[in-house]
């Protein structure tokens, strides 16, 4: 991983990780996906027309979608939990961050 963020809250695991570059690169669906140690994944895709596109995985979380469109406009998207697939109404790049919530207090 070339950047990332470490304040007083970041665990030693994700802080090692962040100096040390792990992280992978796949490509699921036709979507870029880049998984940054254990808890950040990032989806991109560019979608070059309208039309429906599969997710990488199906969401188990909610997710903002970053839509940046051919036009110059950027607008978002949200992802519901079980949502397989999205949307979109001209040619754009997607962008989804998907943290990993399993070691959150919650989710335990």
């Amino acid at each position: 991983m070339k950047n990332g963020e470490i304040n007083n809250t970041t665990p030693i695991e994700n802080m090692r990780e962040i100096l040390n570059g792990a992280y992978s690169v796949n490509t699921v669906n036709d979507w870029s996906v880049i998984v940054i140690g254990s808890n950040l994944e990032i989806w991109e895709l560019f979608c070059p027309k309208e039309g429906s596109y599969l997710l990488p995985s199906r969401a188990d979380q909610t997710l903002i979608a970053k839509v940046f469109n051919n036009d110059g406009s950027v607008s978002c998207m949200v992802v519901k939990i079980g949502q397989t697939a999205i949307c979109v109404s001209q040619p754009c790049k997607i962008e989804i961050q998907k943290l990993n919530t399993k070691n959150s207090v919650n989710n335990e």
